[in-house]
């Protein structure tokens, strides 16, 4: 499957009150670069994409920076590149440090449990932790066992989301 960079540009930069001007670059970039590592995976019956692409437009939407924005696009390409630390050394030679360190703070360490993880995040991340936490809960089928880990990430993630955020409501799916 290929995927146009460009075409980030239509979900993320329509008119919308809280929404900045961002520079595209960047942002097409990161989409690129995820779209790449997703390319055999789905998300449902979605491509894969879909995904960060989601987190990346509610954080948007409400007023996330672009290195935010391009840090929730490639939020989960450490995990599913099958190289992290190669995918780890191409985000930061094309990215800005803030950017490369936020992905770095969004990747599971293979020999890190779930809770582990999860309480190493610091709160810059926390956002894009809370929005893909979020969206993942969105898709999730009544009682599903990943259900509890999902609640409990919006309440962890909120006060520092809501701080850098504080026209995010706490449910904007």
């Amino acid at each position: 499957m290929t995927i146009d960079p460009k075409s980030i540009h239509c979900v993320l930069c329509s008119s919308g009150e809280h929404q900045p001007r961002v520079h595209l670059d960047p942002i097409e970039r990161a989409y690129a670069l995820a779209a790449e590592i997703h390319r055999d995976q789905r998300y449902g019956n979605l491509p894969y994409i879909c995904h960060p692409r989601a987190v990346a437009k509610v954080l948007q939407r409400y007023g996330a920076d672009e290195d935010t924005i391009c840090a929730a696009i490639l939020h989960d390409a450490g995990e599913d590149s099958g190289d992290s630390e190669g995918t780890m050394s191409i985000i930061k030679a094309e990215f800005d440090l803030p950017v490369y360190y936020l992905v770095g703070d969004m990747t599971r360490k293979a020999d890190e449990s779930y809770e582990e993880y999860r309480m190493r995040i610091p709160p810059r991340a926390h956002p894009i932790k809370f929005a893909d936490s979020g969206h993942n809960l969105s898709g999730l089928t009544p009682g599903d066992r990943r259900e509890a880990r999902y609640v409990e990430n919006l309440h962890h993630c909120w006060p520092a989301t809501r701080a850098a955020l504080p026209n995010m409501p706490f449910w904007p799916w």
